[in-house]
């Protein structure tokens, strides 16, 4: 994790709304060992959406942030070992180039700050005044949209913020036959 003045072999890693499943499935089952830490916020991003090619699987856009100096994001800290790393870009899309992996600055619940490492879209959408006014082709799948729900729930987000993802629109769709299995939808 890091640590002041010193990196060991592991790293705090985010878990948010860029993290299309919940916070169990997403790291903790593919990720081992993972461990959730604390509650963050990312400060000047917010949540948006992107359409793209996994369309297709996921059954409408994904998750990515954005900078917005009015905005922050709610998620959670995971610690995991530096090896795992690799397994956990596949997982988000940095080797198809669909998401890079960025070190951003969050505010940890306990008071504390930490420099930890998240996923940002490649693309950058255009800039909305709200999220309830999304276009169509920005909107999530219904199962995308409960994945993001249920991992804030999980990770014990506040519920003014989580009460924002459910304001969200989704699209009406379903994620494949082969997502909404691996999720138990």
């Amino acid at each position: 994790m890091f640590k002041a003045g010193h990196i060991s072999d592991e790293k705090r890693v985010l878990n948010n709304s860029t993290t299309f499943m919940t916070c169990k499935t997403t790291i903790g089952h593919w990720i081992s060992p993972a461990n959730k830490q604390h509650k963050y916020t990312i400060t000047k991003y917010k949540l948006d959406f992107v359409p793209g090619p996994y369309v297709k699987l996921w059954g409408g856009a994904v998750a990515t942030i954005v900078p917005n100096d009015k905005e922050h994001v709610w998620g959670a800290v995971w610690r995991m070992q530096s090896d795992a790393l690799v397994t956990l870009d596949k997982q988000e899309g940095v080797e198809i180039k669909q998401y890079f992996a960025k070190t951003v600055d969050v505010h940890i619940d306990n008071g504390k700050k930490a420099k930890c490492r998240t996923y940002q879209h490649l693309t950058t959408p255009p800039i909305l005044d709200s999220l309830t006014n999304l276009p169509e082709d920005r909107r999530p799948s219904i199962t995308y949209k409960k994945c993001i729900i249920n991992g804030a729930i999980e990770c014990s987000i506040p519920d003014e913020y989580i009460a924002k993802l459910k304001h969200i629109p989704d699209n009406g769709n379903y994620a494949s036959d082969e997502i909404r299995k691996r999720l138990k939808f």
